[in-house]
């Protein structure tokens, strides 16, 4: 008798017949099967007993029937002499990986139901349509019970699936779903599960961004366990006898675990790795430094640890030292730095206290607008250099809008806004390529750095309020760290390059400058060929670098950020920050006057009445 295959050009027929064949395998009765091509048929004639015969036909990719199997069938039915039989044969997938996806938006305390997509494709690429050889079964870990998979094995793509949700507590964005079929597949986390932005307190709430605020702005999946097992240090000047009290304040306010010196998360040493502490700041403005720091980390990623480095005082023999310190502690994945100084002749050969393999080192910029012009150490061409932005909610796809950091003249006549520029005396590294400035330029990346679009922080020291919304590219330096830690491949990175090979991977900063009122004199060194001296546009520029991060996909194109919980944004964030508009706001740490002396580039809005 004649067998006939069709081989389907476009898409996929329902009873699956791969597109992808290119030779089937024909047995009866168990007998040696017959193998023939196919090109957009399958064409054989096999010898069939005159009685109940079984047939069995296999496709494959290849002409001979020896490479991947792509779809089965089989079927038994009677042959009868002298008429026409026809075999009607329906023809199973044959999985070779499997694609799971949903798009939940799970909200604790409320109950949900959220449809699950399973695709199935073979071995030549081809989505599955109809049933498979072997059923797919689903297991959920969510070992809490908030959630339940219905059903929990499907044999064909029709199957509706359903995670149910059923309110209780806790982030849903730890539930993972896992697939196994006859080739294993990678288990999966929901892509794109949302979870809310939750705040422990049911009145009250502090002002500023929350966490899931700037991991959302930032697609960082940071709530779940990302960043597990990484170490991130903090250089500061003098003592912050409150930093691991203030730190608890703060992260039990967002529900974020608990990092103590007791369960190994939190350690503070001195400058040289151990104690005693150095004394406090006389002006009690670098501990609330400290904290920021601290809150900036605990922000981005809640799960990495933390080392506090506090050096004797602000000069650049201590400061210098408290870092080469903390990039020498053990498992240490990235050094912030929130602190600068002004350039000078002669700092080339302090650049070797920054030169780290493997562990990012991370400065701010300044403070102090366009015309304060680049400083040190983010001059140095071992750090990336991190100025700052303004960062909007909105109802844009990505949710935010970020600007060049300059509140001139918006609020008032001052100079209050992201820094940087062309060097004085570093030149140019191999890895930029702007064209207007001969020596280093800086900065490098950028984040959320206005005052006014400030993070929420809690330190009793400084401010001895409590509660305060902060920002300065002190607060865009941890960003930016933790944002390393996130990543998988720090070990590779050696200096500020790395950004630049991904540029494309990074949020462009195009709008807004950072000429303050001071600067204006100076609008005439940033115009045409110099004009990303101090003006935002397409690709680099000077205030905002290659841009502000998208997950940690410049940094770590291969991190599994993507298939982690990215958290929503808070509900009220827009209303909240806008109370902030016009508030008087308060430098931590004096400006930098004197070369080798440093000082932190932190700005906090007072909130007092809010």
């Amino acid at each position: 008798m004649a067998f006939r295959i069709v081989i389907p050009q476009t898409g996929i027929t329902p009873k699956y017949v791969s597109s992808g064949s290119k030779s089937a395998s024909i047995a009866v009765n168990n007998g040696k099967p017959q193998v023939v091509p196919c090109t957009t048929t399958c064409n054989a004639t096999v010898l069939a007993p005159i009685g109940t015969d079984t047939f069995a036909v296999s496709l494959y990719d290849d002409t001979t029937a020896k490479g991947h199997l792509l779809s089965t069938g089989s079927l038994t039915q009677a042959v009868v002499a002298g008429q026409a039989n026809t075999v009607n044969i329906s023809f199973n997938g044959v999985i070779a990986s499997l694609a799971i996806s949903a798009t939940p938006n799970l909200i604790p305390g409320t109950t949900a139901s959220v449809p699950i997509t399973v695709t199935a494709k073979d071995a030549a690429g081809y989505t599955i349509v109809g049933t498979y050889t072997t059923p797919v079964s689903l297991t959920n870990s969510d070992t809490s019970g908030d959630t339940q998979l219905t059903p929990s094995s499907i044999s064909d793509s029709s199957t509706p699936i359903t995670l149910t949700y059923n309110g209780a507590g806790g982030f849903p964005g730890t539930n993972v779903a896992a697939a196994s079929g006859p080739i294993a597949a990678t288990p999966f986390a929901i892509a794109s599960l949302k979870t809310t932005c939750l705040n422990s307190r049911t009145g009250g709430a502090p002002l500023g961004l929350y966490p899931c605020d700037v991991q959302n702005a930032y697609s960082l999946a940071s709530a779940t366990t990302a960043g597990t097992g990484k170490t991130i240090a903090i250089v500061d000047a003098y003592d912050d006898p409150n930093a691991e009290s203030d730190l608890a304040v703060y992260r039990t306010e967002f529900n974020l675990p608990p990092c103590t010196t007791a369960n190994g998360c939190f350690k503070k040493v001195n400058q040289i790795g151990g104690t005693p502490y150095p004394a406090t700041d006389p002006t009690g403005g670098w501990e609330g430094e400290e904290s920021l720091d601290l809150d900036a980390i605990s922000a981005v990623c809640p799960n990495c640890k933390i080392v506090l480095v506090e050096a004797n005082d602000a000069t650049s023999p201590n400061m210098y030292t408290a870092v080469a310190t903390a990039a020498a502690m053990p498992g240490v994945s990235a050094v912030s730095n929130s602190w600068s100084g002004m350039e000078y002749s002669g700092e080339q050969a302090e650049d070797a206290y920054f030169h780290h393999p493997g562990i990012p080192v991370v400065f701010a910029t300044g403070d102090y607008d366009y015309q304060a012009g680049p400083q040190y150490p983010d001059a140095s061409p071992y750090v990336t250099a991190v100025g700052g932005t303004s960062l909007q909610a909105d109802s844009s796809a990505r949710g935010w809008t970020e600007t060049v950091w300059n509140n001139y003249p918006s609020y008032g006549s001052i100079d209050q806004g992201t820094q940087g520029g062309c060097s004085l005396y570093e030149p140019k590294p191999a890895w930029q390529h702007d064209l207007g400035c001969p020596n280093r330029m800086t900065a490098d990346l950028s984040a959320v750095g206005d005052p006014y679009t400030g993070t929420a922080y809690y330190d009793t020291f400084a401010s001895g309020t409590g509660w305060s919304v902060i920002g300065g590219t002190s607060l865009a330096a941890p960003i930016i760290a933790a944002v390393y830690a996130l990543s998988s491949n720090t070990a590779s990175i050696n200096d500020g390059s790395y950004p630049y090979t991904h540029a494309s991977q990074f949020y462009d900063v195009v709008s807004g400058n950072d000429l303050g009122v001071s600067g204006i004199g100076l609008s005439a060194a940033c115009v045409g060929p110099t004009l990303y001296f101090c003006t935002a546009e397409t690709g680099y520029d000077g205030p905002t670098g290659i841009g502000t991060p998208t997950g940690a996909g410049g940094i770590d194109p291969l991190s599994a950020n993507g298939r982690r919980a990215i958290p929503a944004r808070s509900p009220d964030v827009a209303a909240r920050m806008a109370k902030l508009r016009g508030r008087p706001t308060y430098r931590l740490c004096p400006p930098p006057t004197t070369p080798k002396v440093m000082s932190c580039m932190a700005i906090r809005v007072d909130t007092t009445g809010l």
